[in-house]
């Protein structure tokens, strides 16, 4: 096989997302399990490359992106490969399966790697957050006032366990169709009104056990349609809900769990300390 660095990456590449032949699928997998070093690099490539579809949603990376962060491992692998060849201890190491001597390698990259997935994961995640000030945060504005509400601080403006009556209190108030969940393993608690930046606003709080499911809900079209709304979604969220996407988590540095859905002309954002499933699942199980 061509000891190339550049064709043994683009072979590594080629078997990880499937495209070798049968003949060269064969081949590679043969030196796989006999080649320490290609091997090491293989399980590293793979390992960033799950990591990185596990974290980073829907993004676009350019071309180049990738491109830049390769040569960066290419180069430090073989640094730090020609470095491990000159000790004498190494000299004496006879492979007979790589995963033995996996561990041994991989402690030479970690640090090149930790900095470099650090940089990349850092620079498509700011992408996914555009700046949306926090008081204009749709997500944000749900955890604090979830927070709210758990510490006591905001009282339940209506009190009621039926949401016919609770969606009653809202549409006199709201000039858009209001949807309650009404539910079969929550108790609805009741709902608050009020205006935030300019934008009609409902609230109201399930109870499931002794934990509370939050949901703030606003006009659809206030939020997604208008170039500068008083309350928005980040980027990559606004773009779930033009999808037409539903009941998807937004992951905040934050103990809680929000999920983000829509129904007809609505917009929510529900938030509780029960996992998005739970969440997902108790606000759909209708009656």
């Amino acid at each position: 096989m061509n000891n190339n660095s550049n064709y043994i990456e683009e072979k590594i590449t080629a078997y990880i997302d499937g495209n070798l032949s049968k003949d060269e699928l064969n081949e590679f997998e043969k030196i796989l399990n006999s080649d320490i070093d290609i091997y090491n690099r293989y399980q590293m490539e793979l390992s960033v490359k799950n990591l990185l579809k596990s974290r980073i949603k829907k993004q676009e990376t350019p071309q180049y992106v990738y491109q830049n962060i390769q040569t960066a491992i290419n180069k430090e692998f073989e640094s730090k490969l020609a470095k491990a060849k000159q000790s004498t201890a190494l000299k004496d190491i006879k492979v007979s399966k790589p995963q033995l001597n996996q561990r041994k390698y991989f402690y030479y990259f970690a640090s090149a790697f930790a900095v470099l997935l650090i940089l990349f994961v850092a620079i498509n995640f700011n992408k996914t957050e555009i700046n949306v000030p926090p008081d204009k945060d749709m997500v944000e504005q749900s955890i604090q006032i979830f927070d709210k509400i758990n510490a006591g601080d905001i009282q339940i403006q209506f009190k009621t366990n039926n949401a016919t009556e609770l969606e009653k209190f809202f549409k006199e108030k709201c000039d858009y169709e209001v949807f309650v969940p009404d539910v079969k393993d929550a108790t609805l608690l009741g709902g608050v009104y009020n205006e935030m930046n300019g934008l009609k606003a409902v609230h109201f709080v399930h109870q499931k056990n002794n934990q509370l499911i939050y949901t703030l809900q606003l006009n659809k079209k206030d939020v997604v349609d208008k170039e500068n709304p008083g309350i928005m979604l980040a980027g990559p969220l606004k773009e779930e809900i033009l999808e037409g996407k539903n009941w998807f988590p937004c992951i905040k540095k934050h103990p809680d769990n929000v999920m983000i859905w829509q129904k007809d002309d609505v917009v929510c954002t529900s938030v509780s300390k029960l996992n998005n499933d739970e969440i997902h699942t108790t606000l759909t199980n209708f009656k």
